[in-house]
């Protein structure tokens, strides 16, 4: 498997049966623990709304980290660290 971040494209995410995307949003939710984050999926029952969909990386002082799409903090998650 390529650790590059292209493991999980577009095209590859949008074909994903329910339970392969929610395998995926697991594995994101795993990764996030193993940094000492949360994964938080935005409540939004508005499909109009900006935020509608998205997820939040949070840290132990409820900060965002990160913010956007599965595949967005899938990259974000698997980014080399300096």
């Amino acid at each position: 498997m390529d650790k590059g971040g292209d493991e999980y494209d577009t095209d590859r995410i949008r074909s994903m049966s329910a339970l392969e995307y929610k395998v995926f949003e697991n594995r994101c939710r795993r990764a996030a623990q193993r940094q000492l984050l949360r994964l938080r999926r935005i409540r939004r029952r508005d499909p109009l709304a900006w935020d509608y969909g998205r997820y939040e990386l949070i840290d132990r002082d409820y900060n965002v980290v990160a913010a956007g799409e599965l595949r967005d903090i899938y990259r974000y998650l698997i980014r080399p660290r300096r």
